[in-house]
């Protein structure tokens, strides 16, 4: 709570300074209070970190904001990569090089003191025989702590993995990046660099339209902030248990994407949809079989603000992203078409100002209140979902790197507060899989519910 110092005797400065001087006194301390705050710490190697960073940086003990991908390639040996990791991905991007320093609860970004890609790399010496053994590696490393004297990445690099693979696994706290930004980087150690636009383009028309749509936003950024944190907690098993800080982590078989176009063209939905309800009724019928009745699920959806650039370039590593609650229905009767209803919900989200005014909020909560209030904002929000979910969609060809075939890629997203369940997807080369990231305090296997998704699947052939 020493944060919370500075900003009460500001005020109180700047209270007492407009009761008993004026206008120009108080302008005059507002401009040293600034320089004091931001430009001061920079003569010490201190940078101030911006909104959308900020509002990612405090974690809890159950719930640590690392996001966590992973590589599995024809064997590769050592130094073929320690030379991709210093020529390619993290050690491109200056951000990569800063790490975070706490000064009276304040935090700073400060760069790394003889910076070397090697301090950042890890290596897993014994042989990994499965892909159980390979998830057991992934959930436990998710968990670790970065050295507070490097910046918060790591890549450990399992050269073993079964008789002839090798697996890369990449993590970084998400206030250096978005997810989308760390695909963009994990993308990058391959060659050639796939060229697509894969993220949403967010156009609204000429330029009288767009300046109306964001006039919206800001005015109704307030109310729409009011209504996500006066909801109730739902009332879900999902939700609630005691977290216990330990994941578990799986992926389903990969799915063939070709099978999953052809059913949305039937059935006029997007891929969006069909993964959105493939996911609400696992999870119910996981429930359900588990004895226990889910009145709402209400997912947690990240929402980019930015589009993947066309030329294949590196994304900004940045966090440039809004969450969306979305309420999925549950009592659904066996004459209605479940996918439809889910894709009317989906399409009632596209005109929607609550992506951009949730984004304005998180914004506003990351320039000015202190660390400690961030964290109660970012906590109190995950509070509010029943799990968070993700869909990244990847490179439809196979890539390469270091000339080593990239069998598969998988990633995990953090989840915040009391969620202790996190539900992903990612396409590549034609195939879509699913992964779980779950709390043992809330699903004790996460092979156990991605199974329920792969037969809601198996139901549609």
């Amino acid at each position: 709570m020493l944060d919370l110092i500075t900003p009460i005797a500001l005020l109180a400065a700047c209270t007492a300074t407009w009761i008993y001087y004026s206008w120009v006194e108080l302008l005059i301390l507002l401009v040293v209070s600034y320089i004091l705050l931001c430009k001061v710490p920079q003569l010490f190697g201190l940078t101030v970190p911006n909104a959308g960073d900020a509002i990612w940086i405090p974690d809890i003990p159950t719930n640590k904001l690392h996001i966590q991908g992973c590589l599995v390639t024809e064997r590769m040996n050592k130094d073929e990569f320690i030379q991709m990791m210093s020529t390619r991905g993290f050690v491109n991007v200056e951000k990569f090089r800063y790490r975070h320093v706490w000064i009276m609860g304040k935090v700073y970004w400060k760069k790394e003191t003889n910076f070397s890609v090697l301090n950042h790399l890890k290596y897993h010496t014994e042989q990994v025989k499965s892909q159980d053994e390979l998830y057991k590696i992934f959930e436990e490393n998710l968990t670790k702590d970065f050295p507070k004297e490097l910046s918060p990445w790591q890549v450990l690099f399992v050269q073993e993995f079964r008789e002839d693979k090798s697996a890369i696994i990449l993590k970084s706290h998400h206030s250096l990046s978005d997810g989308l930004a760390l695909v963009s980087l994990l993308l990058s150690l391959a060659d050639p660099r796939p060229v697509t636009n894969t993220f949403i383009n967010f156009s609204r028309g000429n330029t009288l339209k767009q300046f109306f749509f964001y006039a919206k936003s800001i005015i109704m950024s307030p109310l729409i902030c009011y209504k996500v944190f006066s909801k109730k907690e739902p009332n879900s098993p999902i939700y609630g248990r005691p977290l216990t800080g330990k994941k578990s982590f799986a992926c389903t078989e990969p799915l063939p994407l070709p099978f999953i176009k052809k059913f949305c063209e039937k059935e006029k939905i997007s891929i969006n949809t069909f993964i959105l309800t493939i996911v609400s009724a696992a999870i119910q019928k996981y429930f359900e079989d588990c004895k226990e009745h889910i009145e709402s699920i209400r997912a947690c959806l990240p929402f980019s603000m930015r589009p993947l650039p066309r030329d294949g370039s590196i994304l900004p590593a940045k966090n440039n992203v809004s969450l969306l609650l979305f309420r999925f229905p549950t009592d659904i009767k066996p004459e209605v078409n479940k996918f439809q209803l889910v894709n009317n919900l989906c399409g009632e989200l596209k005109n929607s100002v609550e992506p951009f005014a949730n984004n304005l909020s998180a914004r506003f909560f990351g320039a000015f209140l202190p660390m400690s209030l961030v964290s109660h904002v970012v906590h109190s929000f995950g509070d509010r979902t029943s799990f968070n979910f993700s869909n990244v969609p990847g490179p439809t060809m196979a890539l390469y790197a270091m000339e080593k075939k990239i069998h598969e890629m998988f990633f995990s997203a953090p989840c915040a507060g009391k969620t202790g369940l996190s539900l992903n997807c990612f396409s590549y080369n034609n195939t879509i899989v699913f992964g779980c990231t779950a709390d043992r305090g809330v699903i004790p296997e996460a092979r156990v519910l991605l199974n329920y998704m792969q037969e809601e699947v198996s139901k549609l052939s």
